[in-house]
């Protein structure tokens, strides 16, 4: 039992200290145990900083894990860090929601959808990491194809595209 403790205080050292998502392999190599143990030993830490009042809670991602602080106290951080709240505008929402629903999307059928030119609404969520490239399409001029990024999922404290609501026909 004791073992385990020093794993998971070793666990939240590295996560801490690395401030990104790590793989649960590099975790397993790093502690000599195996992944099952790793797997294990998150879902305890998980439970624990669900609740527990803290500050920080543990995200589990498909082939990795972070620490991240809870959804409540990233408003106060903002104000802290003077980091100021940009919201999306309705176009960029809405060009957001076809990616998510639709992807891998191009330029050309979201403007179709939406019935308006996309470019500067697609560079924006570009630069704010909330979609990606992904390849380009087998189709004459091979438009770019785009995605949702992990980021997005975070921004909208989804776990995956799963969770997003059904749409209404």
């Amino acid at each position: 039992m004791w073992m385990n403790e020093e794993n998971k205080a070793a666990i939240e050292a590295i996560l801490f200290a690395l401030a990104e998502p790590v793989s649960y392999q590099a975790l397993s190599d790093w502690l000599k145990i195996t992944p099952s143990e790793v797997h294990l030993l998150l879902k305890e830490m998980q439970q624990a900083y669900q609740e527990e009042k803290r500050g920080i809670t543990l995200f589990l991602e498909p082939t990795a894990c972070r620490l991240g602080t809870k959804e409540q106290y990233a408003r106060l951080l903002m104000q802290i860090q003077k980091i100021p709240v940009r919201r999306l505008s309705m176009a960029a929402l809405e060009t957001l929601a076809i990616v998510a629903y639709r992807q891998p999307i191009t330029r050309p059928q979201i403007d179709e959808i939406r019935g308006i030119k996309s470019e500067k609404v697609l560079q924006s969520l570009l630069e704010r990491n909330l979609i990606q490239e992904n390849g380009r399409l087998d189709a004459p001029g091979r438009p770019t194809l785009y995605e949702t990024t992990e980021q997005f999922l975070e921004q909208f404290s989804l776990k995956n595209l799963e969770e997003l609501p059904p749409l209404e026909e």
